[in-house]
C-alpha cells in the first residue's frame, strides 16, 4: 500500500540501526503514525535536513503494517521555533487527554 502527497507533522524522531531514524508524526487528520526513514543520517540523504521536529512535510510512505517507510519527503513550511515554543507545541500535540 502507498500513499502519496499526505501532510504531515514530525512531533519526535529517535534513531534506529546505523543511519536510519523512526519518526513519530502527526497527519491532517489527527492520525499519528511512526515511519522509519532509512538511510536519513547518511551524510548524502537529501532528507537529512528535513526530518525534524515542527517542519510540515508532504510526504509518500509504504507499508501496511503498524510502522511505515518513508519513501519521499518534501518541506511545506519551515519557520524557526525557540526551545521553549517547541517543548509547549510538543506537549499541547501529544497530549492525550486533550481531544
Amino acid at each position: 500500500m502507498s500513499l502519496c502527497c499526505e501532510k504531515l507533522f514530525i512531533l519526535h524522531r529517535r534513531h534506529y540501526r546505523n543511519n536510519s531514524l523512526i519518526l513519530d508524526t502527526l497527519t491532517e487528520q489527527g492520525e499519528r503514525l511512526g515511519i522509519v526513514a532509512r538511510g536519513a543520517l547518511r551524510s548524502r540523504s537529501p532528507q537529512a535536513g528535513l526530518l525534524s521536529p515542527f517542519i510540515e512535510l508532504q510526504v509518500s510512505w509504504s507499508g501496511k503494517g503498524g510502522l511505515k517507510t518513508l519513501q519521499a519527503a518534501d518541506a511545506i513550511v519551515t519557520f524557526e521555533l525557540s526551545e521553549r515554543e517547541k517543548l509547549y507545541a510538543g506537549c499541547a500535540l501529544s497530549d492525550p487527554f486533550s481531544r
